[in-house]
């Protein structure tokens, strides 16, 4: 998420839900894990309110299954090139991947 105005750090309200400080402060990145986690994105914008900071611009980003296979079967130096190539903003978490390979319900 883009902010309206640039932070120099987490504050500690905002540290429990590991959230990455980018772009010189101006945009906030966290990473959720699908149905796992999307009951926690009405409290993560609350305690993004509640930290007072001012949301411009709001962008979410699911992962392909290739984007989830790419991450298993060729690793990290893969990833980080593959990731540059085509911008995401999430990543999965690599036992729900482990679990879609292998057509097991997460």
């Amino acid at each position: 998420m883009k902010l309206g105005t640039p932070i120099a750090a987490v504050s500690e309200t905002l540290a429990t839900w590991d959230i990455a400080v980018e772009e010189e402060g101006s945009r906030l990145t966290w990473r959720f894990h699908g149905d796992h986690d999307r009951d926690q994105i009405l409290p993560f914008l609350k305690a993004i309110s509640e930290a007072g900071l001012e949301i411009r611009d709001l962008r979410t980003v699911e992962s392909s299954l290739e984007d989830i296979f790419l991450d298993l079967v060729k690793g990290s130096r893969h990833r980080q090139a593959h990731r540059r190539a085509h911008v995401r903003d999430v990543e999965v978490d690599p036992h729900v991947a482990a679990r879609l390979v292998q057509n097991q319900p997460c």
